[in-house]
C-alpha cells in the first residue's frame, strides 16, 4: 500500500467549486485502504486554499477533518465514506460530501485531500499507472448551517487521474539512446580509450522498480554472450548507492578486483554494494570487443544472488556485422594429388569502408589443427566494384605449410588496403584456384575452412599462447587485458578430403625412372627401350622426358592421351576422369580446366618443349599433376616416380661440375 500525498481539485474559473457530492473511484484491483483492508477515514483532511471560505469564514488555508454527518450547528459540512449498496461495501469508491463551502469570488481557489491511502490486490491489480476518476453524484446535500439542501455540480467529471504506479518488486535492465551496429573483430583505439564508433554500445540503466528489491549486498553479475567481451565500463550515475561503492569512473577488463568491481572477460561483477532506502539506479556506458564470426545480437543479462528469483529480461546493447562475407562452394579432394582444382570464391565488404586503410587481408586454408594444404600461386584476383585501392595485387606468401594456421605456416594469399572504399562495398573475386595437399591429410567429415583474416578482418585476434599478455601496464606490470579472442577471422567451408585417389594403386604402385641421356624407361626394375632419351633443359635446368614412354610406364595407355598437332597440345586422362593438358612452349599446365604455372623446386619457370619432333614434358610437373612422388638420384642422374627406398627424397638436386639439375 502507499499514501497519496495530495489529491487536488483546482478551479479553472472563479466560483466553480460548489457544495455537493462527488465520488472518487479507483480501477479494478485497487482500494482506498491500508494493508488491513480498511482506511481510517478520520485521518483524511480537507484543505481549502486559497480563496474558498468555509462555514461562513471567508479566510482560506483552513483544514477540516472528516466527521460524521450531523444537522447540528457544529456540523462542519465535510464527510467521506465508502460507497455502499445495501450491505455491500465498495472499497474502491469513496463518497465525499461538501456542505459548508463558500465559493471563491476574487481568486481561483482549490481544495485538496490528505491522508488517503491506496492498496493493490495482488490477484487483480494491473501493473502500470493507477488511474482514478472523479465525478459528480446527484445526492441531496444535507441542509444545515450555510447549506442549501440542493445538489450542485462540484467538479468537472474527469478520468485518468494518475495517483500512482504499480510495478513489480524487482529490478530492471534497459537502454537509452540508439542501439548501434558494431563491426566484429575490430580493435580500435587504446585500451583506456577505445574508439566509440566501433566499440561503444547503448547506454545501460539498471534500477530498482521498488526500493530494496535489489539485494545489493550480494553478488550481481552483468554478462555478455559468448563471443563478446568488455573492453571498458564507465559508471555515469549511481543514485542511492552509498559510500562511493560504485565510483563514477572507468574500469578496464583486467580480471583484477578493483574495489567492489571486477571486469573479467565477458562479465562485470558487483559485490557488497550498499544502497539507501530509496530505489537505487546504476547507469553505465560500455565498450565491447566482438569475436569474428559472432552471430546474433550483443545482449546483456543480469544474474546472481542479488537478484535471485527475479525474472529480469535481457536487453540488446548492439547489433553486429562481419566486415566481409565469403561466397564459395565446397570441393571434394582426394588424397594423393599434388594439385587439385577448387571452386572460385568471392570476398565482399558488408558495407563500404569496412576494410580500413593500412590494413591487410589474408586468405588461408586450415582445419585449425594443422596447416597441411595451401594455395598454388596461379590464382587470378579481380576487384569487381568500389573505389577501394589496394597497394599491390594479391600475392601468395610461403610455399611449404607447417603449423596450425596461416600466420605460423607463412602460407597465405594477401593484399593490403591502401585507401578504403567510399562509394560502394568492395568485391574481390579469386578464380583459377588450385590447392596443394599434403599426402598425410586424413579424410575429413568436417570441411577445411577458407579463412579470411588479417588486420583488416580481426585485430582482436591473438594466438592462444599470448592471448592474455597485456600491451599496456597502466602502472601495473602484472595487469592483463582479457578482451581479445583466438579466432583469426571469418571462415566458410571450402574443402572436404573424401578419400585417397582411386588411381593410387595403379599410378602409385609402379616405380618408374629415367636416366639422363639413356634411351630406356625402367618400370619396376625392367628396362623398356625408348626412341628418345631424357635430357636436362638448359633454360630451366629441369629433367625433360618424352611423354608417351613415361605415361605407358605408369600404366596410362595410348588411348588415354591425345595429341593435337594444330595446337601442339597433349591431353592426358586418368581412370578417375582427371584431365591434364600440356602445350609446347608454355609454362602452364591445365588440370581439370585450371591453369597452373610449372615451377622447379628452386622456383624457376619450366616450359614444355618439342625436341626432335617429340613432345617433352618436365618429369616433376607430370608427377605433380597426378599426385605421384618424385625423387632424384644425384649420383646416377636418375629421376624416379614412386621410389621404394626409404632414402628417397621429393626434392633432390644433383651437381656435376657447373651443371645443377632437378627432377
Amino acid at each position: 500500500e502507499f499514501p497519496i500525498d495530495k489529491l487536488i481539485i483546482s478551479e479553472n474559473r472563479v466560483g466553480s467549486i460548489r457544495n455537493g457530492v462527488i465520488e472518487l473511484r479507483l480501477p479494478t484491483g485497487f482500494s482506498w485502504s491500508d494493508s488491513s483492508g480498511n482506511l481510517n477515514l478520520s485521518n483524511v483532511v480537507l484543505n481549502v486554499d486559497p480563496g474558498i471560505g468555509w462555514n461562513g469564514n471567508t479566510s482560506s488555508g483552513q483544514s477540516i477533518s472528516n466527521t460524521s454527518v450531523s444537522s447540528s450547528s457544529s456540523y462542519t459540512g465535510f464527510n467521506m465514506s465508502y460507497k455502499t449498496d445495501g450491505s455491500t461495501v465498495d472499497h474502491s469508491t469513496i463518497v465525499v460530501r461538501l456542505d459548508r463551502l463558500n465559493t471563491s469570488s476574487q481568486t481561483r481557489g482549490a481544495i485538496y485531500f490528505t491522508g488517503l491511502e491506496v492498496l493493490a490486490d495482488d490477484d487483480s491489480a494491473s501493473l502500470g499507472d493507477i488511474k482514478a476518476s472523479i465525478r459528480n453524484v446527484n445526492y441531496p446535500v444535507i441542509s444545515g448551517v450555510g447549506g442549501t439542501g440542493k445538489s450542485e455540480e462540484v467538479v468537472t467529471n474527469q478520468s485518468n487521474i494518475v495517483v500512482g504506479k504499480r510495478v513489480d518488486w524487482a529490478v530492471s535492465l534497459s537502454t537509452t539512446g540508439e542501439v548501434p551496429t558494431l563491426v566484429n573483430g575490430r580493435y580500435e583505439g587504446s585500451m583506456s580509450q577505445p574508439n566509440d564508433d566501433y566499440h561503444k554500445v547503448a547506454h545501460i540503466v539498471f534500477k530498482e522498480n521498488a526500493a530494496e528489491s535489489w539485494w545489493s549486498g550480494r553478488e550481481t553479475y552483468f554478462t555478455l554472450p559468448e563471443g563478446v567481451k568488455f573492453r571498458k565500463v564507465e559508471f555515469t550515475n549511481v543514485d542511492e548507492v552509498l559510500n562511493d561503492n560504485i565510483p563514477e569512473e572507468s574500469f578496464l577488463n583486467t580480471g583484477k578486483q578493483q574495489g567492489k568491481i571486477l571486469l573479467d572477460g565477458r562479465q562485470l561483477k558487483l559485490t557488497s554494494i550498499s544502497t539507501s532506502t530509496d530505489a537505487a539506479v546504476v547507469e553505465f556506458d560500455a565498450w565491447v570487443s566482438i569475436e569474428s564470426g559472432f552471430e546474433g545480437d550483443v545482449t546483456l543479462e543480469v544474474s546472481g544472488a542479488a537478484v535471485s528469483g527475479q525474472d529480469v529480461e535481457p536487453i540488446v546493447l548492439a547489433k553486429q556485422v562481419d566486415p566481409v562475407t565469403i561466397e564459395t562452394k565446397v570441393s571434394d579432394i582426394k588424397i594423393g594429388y599434388q594439385y587439385y582444382q577448387t571452386y572460385d570464391f568471392t570476398i565482399s565488404e558488408t558495407q563500404a569502408g569496412y576494410l580500413l586503410k593500412s590494413r591487410q587481408v589474408r586468405i588461408s586454408l586450415s582445419d585449425r589443427i594443422n596447416q597441411d594444404m595451401y594455395f598454388t600461386p596461379d590464382f587470378t584476383h579481380e576487384q569487381l566494384a568500389s573505389n577501394q585501392k589496394i597497394s599491390t595485387p594479391a600475392s601468395r606468401v610461403g610455399g611449404s605449410a607447417t603449423g596450425s594456421f596461416g600466420d605460423e605456416a607463412g602460407s597465405f594469399i594477401y593484399f593490403d588496403i591502401e585507401s578504403p572504399s567510399t562509394n560502394e562495398p568492395a568485391v574481390h573475386k579469386f578464380s583459377n584456384i588450385n590447392v596443394k595437399v599434403d599426402r598425410t591429410v586424413p579424410e575429413s567429415s568436417k570441411p577445411y575452412e577458407l579463412y579470411v583474416w588479417g588486420t583488416a578482418i580481426a585485430r582482436n585476434y591473438n594466438t592462444v599462447g599470448d592471448l592474455y599478455d597485456g600491451t599496456q601496464n597502466l602502472g601495473d606490470s602484472n595487469l592483463r587485458f582479457l578482451d581479445q579472442f583466438a579466432t583469426p577471422g571469418i571462415s566458410a567451408p571450402y574443402v572436404t578430403v573424401v578419400s585417397a585417389a582411386n588411381d593410387k594403386s595403379s599410378l602409385s604402385s609402379k616405380e618408374v625412372s629415367v636416366t639422363i641421356g639413356e634411351k630406356f624407361v625402367s618400370v619396376n626394375g625392367e628396362a623398356i627401350e625408348m626412341e628418345a632419351a631424357a635430357y636436362i633443359s638448359e633454360e630451366s635446368n629441369s629433367t625433360m622426358v618424352p611423354v608417351r614412354f613415361v605415361l605407358n610406364g605408369l600404366g596410362i595407355p595410348d588411348t588415354q592421351f591425345l595429341w593435337d598437332d594444330s595446337t601442339h597440345t597433349v591431353t592426358i586422362m586418368d581412370d578417375n576422369g582427371k584431365v591434364v593438358q600440356f602445350t609446347s612452349g608454355s609454362e602452364k599446365m591445365i588440370i581439370n580446366g585450371a591453369s597452373i604455372t610449372i615451377l622447379s623446386p628452386d622456383g624457376l619457370v619450366v616450359k614444355t618443349e618439342i625436341t626432335g619432333d617429340r613432345m617433352y614434358l618436365p618429369f616433376r610437373a607430370l608427377g605433380d599433376a597426378f599426385g605421384i612422388p618424385v625423387s632424384w638420384d644425384d649420383t646416377t642422374r636418375t629421376a624416379t616416380y614412386n621410389k621404394k627406398e626409404d632414402t628417397s627424397t621429393s626434392t633432390a638436386e644433383t651437381v656435376e661440375g657447373n651443371n645443377t639439375a632437378t627432377a
